[in-house]
């Protein structure tokens, strides 16, 4: 047991999910540490069902115009649901998202502004490599690093 019971609470109250990205290229060693720190996650038998595909440079340029180009033409299609149901759920999401566009300043009526920031997603927010993790039976989740 931990000497310092705060430090989970701690560590979990600092997390945050990051919208903008510096662009310097992350160096190959630190990224391949990343990966390797990574396979200790936990997983179901310890089998860590997952493939890594890590872009950078024209191949993330690339992937990136390709998954824009796949939204204006198709809208939005995540691999999980956004059903939040009945309520609280769907109000909790409503209400986060009236705060992140009211911090971006794009009114709830700003359509195209709203668009844009989805393709900001898809840009992996300035991010130098995104990874796709694959799962045996699932479709990938793009990520930025």
């Amino acid at each position: 047991m931990s000497q310092h019971p705060n430090s989970f609470s701690e560590f979990i109250r600092s997390r945050h999910s990051a919208r903008a990205f510096l662009p310097d290229p992350i160096p190959a060693a630190v990224i391949e540490q990343v990966l390797i720190d990574a396979q200790s996650a936990p997983s179901n038998s310890n089998t860590q069902p997952w493939n890594v595909h890590l872009v950078g440079g024209t191949a993330l340029q690339d992937l990136s115009a390709a998954l824009i180009a796949e939204f204006d033409k198709n809208g939005i299609n995540p691999d999980f649901t956004i059903d939040y149901g009945q309520g609280v759920h769907p109000q909790r999401s409503q209400a986060l998202a009236a705060k992140m566009y009211g911090l971006l300043g794009i009114a709830r009526e700003d359509k195209e502004a709203r668009t844009e920031f989805v393709r900001e997603n898809l840009r992996f927010f300035g991010a130098p490599h995104g990874f796709a993790l694959h799962s045996p039976n699932g479709r990938p989740y793009p990520r930025c690093l």
